[in-house]
Formats: structure tokens, sequence, C-alpha cells
């Protein structure tokens, strides 16, 4: 990797450690300013939870209004959300990893000037260009000279391309490691027998990001011709809400993996596969409505969660008639493995306290 920028070796130790990555939702008032204190709230929030990695500037914070915000407000806020999230990291946070999310070169410097760790880099930067390897990978060399590179694959509903196995290859020889969200196995085992098949292997973390599939992800080993790789977390908008309960079941998922014995719950494996899955089909009104209220619903429960104050989005209006469907799939016969509602009753006060709110 000569030539690119270095990891910092205690982030990149962090980084392998993987675990609940969590895309940070942005919340709004009704005029979609930002609400700085529920912002502040569901920094401490996340960093009691456990989850090793907050990053601003995802999908559930609808991007920081990129492309929907004038560029100059955009700018501004995005710097003070890289500023506040690293602010609060420094202070609460324990070993949590930082990487924001970048959607074109200057957001690439604002986080290299601010100390960011790492940068996960969004499709956009190759509109015009897709299936152009030898240009994408050139996109790819010109962010890691800047600051440490992090692959995302994004499934095509969503504003993703396809990439094929010669781009996993050469971005995983610069690189330090892949979400992939294409929800789709085919798209996803392409990726990982590149990297399994990398020389860089031992330097690469995977995360899942594919929404219906997060445990079965998780709960297996990745081996072509000999080599193994795995996924060792996520970073998914499944991870913004009941995020302490991700961070047990996630971990006790990987522990099956590793061939622990001590399953922590009176739910088999493969029930709470289907149980997350469940929860994240209504949670990002994936069918019907084919993902039309996603970033809503997760604000939506964190608001009724306590932490924040609404559900106001940059762009979406929301479907008031998924709020019971929601709750209902969370709060079920299964709670105690998928549900914060008493994690946040019984310490919602002390985070406000220790993080200076009213």
């Amino acid at each position: 990797m000569a030539g690119y920028v270095k990891m910092n070796e205690n982030a990149h130790s962090i980084m392998k450690e993987g675990g609940v990555w969590v895309p940070c939702p942005l919340p709004l008032d009704v005029k979609k300013e930002v609400v700085v204190d529920d912002l502040r709230l569901l920094m401490m929030y996340y960093i009691k939870s456990g989850a090793g990695c907050v990053v601003p500037g995802a999908h559930t914070g609808e991007f920081c209004g990129y492309g929907i915000l004038p560029e100059k407000k955009h700018y501004e806020l995005y710097e003070y959300w890289l500023k506040l999230v690293k602010s609060m990291v420094k202070i609460h946070g324990n070993r949590m990893l930082l990487m924001s999310m970048v959607h074109n070169m200057k957001h690439v410097e604002m986080s290299a000037k601010h100390g960011y760790d790492v940068v996960i880099f969004s499709p956009k930067f190759f509109k015009g260009i897709e299936g152009n390897t030898k240009k994408m990978i050139s996109v790819c060399k010109d962010m890691a000279s800047v600051i440490p590179i992090f692959g995302f694959h994004l499934q095509t509903k969503a504003g993703g391309i396809d990439y094929h196995y010669e781009f996993w290859e050469e971005l995983f020889k610069i690189a330090y490691g892949a979400k992939l969200a294409p929800f789709d196995r085919y798209r996803t085992l392409t990726a990982m027998e590149a990297a399994a098949a990398s020389k860089n292997r031992k330097n690469l973390t995977i995360v899942s990001g594919n929404d219906d599939h997060i445990v079965g992800d998780l709960m297996r080993n990745y081996t072509f011709k000999g080599n193994t790789v795995t996924m060792d977390g996520g970073l998914l908008g499944h991870y913004a809400t009941d995020t302490h309960a991700a961070v047990k079941w996630t971990q006790a998922v990987r522990d099956y993996k590793a061939g622990k014995k001590n399953w922590p719950f009176k739910f088999s494996v493969t029930e709470v596969l289907d149980a997350v899955t469940a929860c994240n089909m209504v949670l990002f009104d994936a069918y019907p409505n084919n993902f039309k209220n996603s970033t809503w619903a997760v604000k939506y429960r964190l608001s009724y969660l306590g932490l924040i104050k609404s559900p106001y989005c940059f762009e979406y209006k929301g479907d008031n008639k998924i709020k019971n469907v929601v709750n209902a799939r969370y709060d079920n016969e299964y709670k105690s493995v998928v549900s914060d509602k008493e994690f946040v009753r019984k310490n919602i006060d002390s985070w406000k306290k220790e993080a200076g709110l009213k």
C-alpha cells in the first residue's frame, strides 16, 4: 500500500474487532434544522450501547442533505457533524473508530482535516464511469492518497452500482475492507471471493450491509481455494435503533460461529435470524413499499424510545400507518433479543446528565 495513507495502528486494531457500526441519523425539527441536544443524546446512546463506530454522513442521516440542501449549508452541516461526533467519541467513547461517509473529494479532505481514521465512499464518486474498473480504481487511489479508504457496495435499487470481481481485486490492494450491501448472494460472494484471494486479506475487515441477511452473513465463514474470510460485523441502518440489543445479538452470533457454547437466548440462532430480518423488513418499509419510509421509520422508532423528539427528515414525510407495525414487531415475544425499550427507560436520565443535557 505504498504511496497511500496508512491507517493508525490503534484505529486498525479497533476496526479489526468489527461489531456494530452505526450510520448515524440526523435529528431535525419541523424547520429541518438540526436539534443539537437530540444529536448529543443519540451519540451517548450509541456509545453506551457499545457501538464500535458511529458514522456521520450516511444514509440514515440522509447523506447530510447532500443534493437536497444548498451546497454551502450542506458543507457547513457536514463539517459540524464531523466535529460533534469526534468530540463525543473523544470524551465519552472507548475504543471507537472514527469513520465518515464521503460523497466527493471535498468530504474526503474535510474528514482528513478533522482527524478521521478512515472514510467509506459512496457510489456517487463513480457517476459517469460506472463499469470502468480502471477509472473507478483511479478515483479510489486519489482518495487513498488523502485518507485510508473503505469500500461500499450498495444495492442498485437504492442508487448503488455493480462492481465486478476485478474492481474488488484492485480495491483490496489499497483499501482496508468494505461494507457489502448488494442484497444479493451472488454479488456478496463475488466480493468475498476477491477478499479471500487478496494478498492483503489479513488487513481487511468486511462488514455486512445486507439488512435482509445480517445474522446469516455473520454466522458463517467464507472459504475459497483454502483461504477463509469472515464478516466481522455490520454497518447497517438496522443498527441505528435498538442498538444495545443489536450489540448483544451480534456478539452472540459471532460467538456461535466461533464454536462457543454459551448461547444467551432462549430462542435458537435461526429463530433470532428470522426475528431480526422480520424487524428489519418493517423498520425499512421493505415490503410492500420498497424502502419508501426507511429513513423516517428509523427516526420514528428512536423518537418512540425517547431518544429524539421527532422523526422529521429533510425529504421524507413518513407514513403513520407503519408506526404500530414497527413497534409491534420490536416489542413482541422476541423483545428480550431485539428491543431496547427497557434499556433506554432505565438509563436515559443518566445519559442526559452525563452529556450535560436537561
